[in-house]
């Protein structure tokens, strides 16, 4: 069955103006999280740099480049379906404002553990794991701790390749 051109046309004028003040308002929602996010994915990409320089590690600036754009298209296309989900709630959800914290609170984790990495300091999720099992009130020791976060990551990978997931040390 062909469409008339006359439907399309009357179709597309009636849902264009609709789309786009839609999408505006999802913009006007999301731009000041979207330059917040570019600073901070930038200052993450000038520490790694500085990391690597300290490390002295050999720095590929397109390689540290494509990485930094993959995470700004990520995270653009994760705020902006965010933004319009919060467009689409009046704006009265704050979900955009929640999100971009969320994910400036990760780069921000990046940020501080590629300045502590060149002074042997190593902040990884393991490792903040094992802090808060030693000074939790059961007073785990360092092996103990370690035994502890093994196992479930251990539970973690069966979990994963029961799911029909490879690991990743067969791709190696």
């Amino acid at each position: 069955m062909k469409i008339s051109p006359i439907v399309i046309f009357l179709a597309s004028s009636v849902v264009s103006p609709v789309a786009t003040a839609f999408l505006g308002d999802a913009i006007n929602v999301m731009l000041p999280w979207l330059i917040t996010m570019c600073v901070v994915v930038l200052a993450d990409l000038a520490a790694g740099v500085r990391k690597s320089i300290k490390l002295k590690v050999h720095v590929s600036w397109t390689t540290a480049a494509r990485e930094t754009m993959g995470k700004m298209v990520v995270y653009l296309a994760f705020v902006l379906a965010v933004a319009m989900v919060d467009a689409a709630a009046d704006g009265d959800a704050l979900i955009a404002r929640w999100v971009c914290l969320f994910v400036c609170t990760m780069e921000g984790g990046s940020i501080l553990s590629n300045f502590l990495k060149p002074y042997g300091i190593n902040l990884t999720p393991k490792a903040i794991a094992k802090i808060f099992l030693k000074r939790s009130p059961l007073a785990v020791s360092d092996e103990e701790a370690d035994e502890l976060l093994e196992e479930a990551r251990k539970q973690e990978d069966k979990k994963w390749n029961h799911k029909g997931r490879r690991k990743h040390d067969e791709h190696a």
